[in-house]
């Protein structure tokens, strides 16, 4: 992947994915900059995106909040069950005026919208795709409850900024990442984006399947404290968008430095609670950068059956620096012997010193290479991880439906 490009709009061919199951709540801007004719060409683009699924409750669920001053609920995911109710239902939604409290908006979808009550599901991808015409009334609220929204588990924003008006940072600070965050010149233009919005909403991946990951964590001296907290944080949310168990996907955490450290194995923590807690325990080491004895030891220990390797589930390793390593040569070696053994390396490099070239051959491949410019920028990432390791675990069901003869084509 490299450095991460400033946003632009590519169209694509769009994925058909339109019975898979997914709760999908549009939260709409209804200040009064934009108008009863610009808000009703709004309700014109949510209509048309939700034709493309199939509406009912084993499919896709559809809800509409609005939002200026305050927030309504036009409709809940449970309301409609079919495309005919829910269209009519999408036209009769009422322009309210008012200023731009987005932060009431995402608190209301983050306590109510996916609540049981409410249609929300299990097991199901939620989805929320803001659309708005301005800046939020109070960024560092929305800012918050932004960042509580996204920390749910399977949770993926969408933003979608209308007009001169719109804050970059802000819609990007709102959505999942970067690529989740759109931008058009105007409410009539909002249908040159459907395509390359149903992509993003289609292109989920909860980890239903199998995986086995471990993080391999960077804990050098020359890390720093918080720094070294920071990764902790970014291992907890990368892990939190996963179904975790013994029969879904498993977690282990080693860390280095002059010598690597178990955490805990892949097999040690079987429920998210107890994996995120013992996570936000791991202490900093100091020491040098010895990353091939860190990948060493990722061989030789973590994807052992005893420790929790499965034969059916595809092996991912993620690794974490902040510079190169102290034996480059051995780095490469240790490298090399995992990737024969059918693991898949994600090489994260963080900061001005790492080594490029090192990163590449670490990985499995230039799209399993990602660096970021510091460790606060960690975050902007975590939807990229997801795909990478997604694109995996879809090519390996693929090649084993095809080895057994089953297809799901």
């Amino acid at each position: 992947m490299g450095d991460h490009p400033n946003f632009f709009i590519q169209m694509r061919e769009v994925p058909k994915c339109g019975t898979n199951a997914a709760d999908i709540v549009f939260v709409l801007d209804a200040s009064s900059s934009e108008g009863t004719d610009n808000f009703h060409r709004q309700l014109d683009f949510v209509r048309d995106f939700s034709y493309q699924f199939k509406i009912g409750h084993q499919n896709v669920q559809i809800s509409v909040v609005v939002f200026s001053s305050m927030v309504y609920e036009a409709f809940p995911l449970n309301k409609y069950t079919n495309d005919t109710s829910l269209l009519a239902a999408i036209s009769r939604v009422a322009y309210i005026g008012g200023t731009t409290n987005t932060d009431l908006a995402l608190s209301y979808v983050r306590l109510r919208s996916f609540l049981p009550s409410n249609g929300g599901r299990k097991n199901v991808t939620d989805i929320i795709i803001v659309i708005t015409d301005g800046q939020s009334t109070y960024p560092l609220r929305t800012k918050v409850e932004a960042d509580l929204l996204k920390n749910r588990t399977d949770t993926k924003v969408i933003t979608i900024g209308i007009g001169s008006a719109v804050d970059r940072t802000e819609l990007e600070v709102i959505a999942s990442d970067h690529s989740h965050a759109f931008e058009v010149p105007n409410f009539n233009a909002l249908q040159q984006i459907k395509s390359e919005l149903t992509f993003a909403a289609c292109q989920t991946c909860s980890f239903v399947q199998k995986a086995d990951i471990v993080f391999l964590l960077d804990a050098s001296s020359s890390e720093g404290d918080t720094n070294f907290q920071t990764q902790l944080d970014f291992v907890s949310r990368v892990s939190n968008d996963f179904i975790i168990g013994k029969d879904q996907v498993q977690i282990g955490l080693i860390t280095f430095a002059t010598y690597p450290r178990n955490e805990f194995y892949m097999n040690t923590y079987t429920t998210k609670s107890t994996l995120l807690s013992q996570i936000q325990r791991v202490g900093y080491m100091h020491g040098l950068t010895y990353t091939d004895k860190g990948l060493e030891f990722v061989r030789s220990n973590s994807f052992i059956p005893i420790h929790g390797d499965r034969a059916d589930a595809q092996n991912y390793l993620i690794l974490l620096t902040d510079g190169a390593s102290a034996n480059p040569s051995n780095t490469l070696a240790a490298a090399q012997h995992l990737k024969q053994q059918g693991i898949r390396i994600i090489a994260i490099g963080i900061g001005n010193a790492i080594n490029k070239d090192e990163l590449y051959g670490i990985a499995s491949d230039s799209n399993h290479v990602f660096t970021v410019t510091g460790f606060t920028a960690l975050q902007q990432i975590r939807e990229d991880i997801k795909k990478a390791a997604c694109a995996a675990t879809e090519m390996r069901t693929t090649e084993t439906a095809m080895l057994t003869g089953q297809s799901h084509l």
